[in-house]
């Protein structure tokens, strides 16, 4: 039976509840509440007992047995920091490839905004 071994990183099951839940990002939370459920004996779906709780534990989760898995490993070896998401691949955030386009546009507008205005003085026909 896997299970995350709590004492090697000296954390509690109520300090492990704690990091989950105060984690930053959602798939950081999702993975140490895994670990939560997995050390409580539980599966989410709230049957007890320690046959079997991975494998109802990723189907409700909805993850690869494999995943779950690799977590409680991952955990095991590294300690919480090495359940803490990264962005390691991918199109990178839309923030990031707008920002500098946004700069431009506020720089266009502050120098078209520093110019002076021409006032156009009424006809008089």
């Amino acid at each position: 039976m896997v299970r995350p071994d709590l004492q090697k990183w000296s954390l509690s099951l109520s300090s492990l509840t704690e990091l989950s839940i105060s984690a930053e990002h959602p798939r950081t939370r999702e993975r140490l509440m895994a670990l939560v459920l997995l050390s409580q004996g539980q599966a989410a779906d709230g049957h007890r007992g320690p046959a079997r709780c991975v494998e109802r534990l990723h189907a409700v989760l909805g993850r690869d047995v494999h995943t779950v898995l690799k977590w409680v490993h991952d955990f095991n070896a590294g300690g919480p920091a090495a359940l803490v998401y990264r962005h390691t691949g991918g199109t990178p955030p839309r923030r990031q490839m707008l920002a500098p386009l946004v700069r431009d546009v506020l720089e266009e507008a502050r120098t078209v905004a520093a110019q002076p205005v021409l006032k156009k003085r009424p006809s008089t026909c």
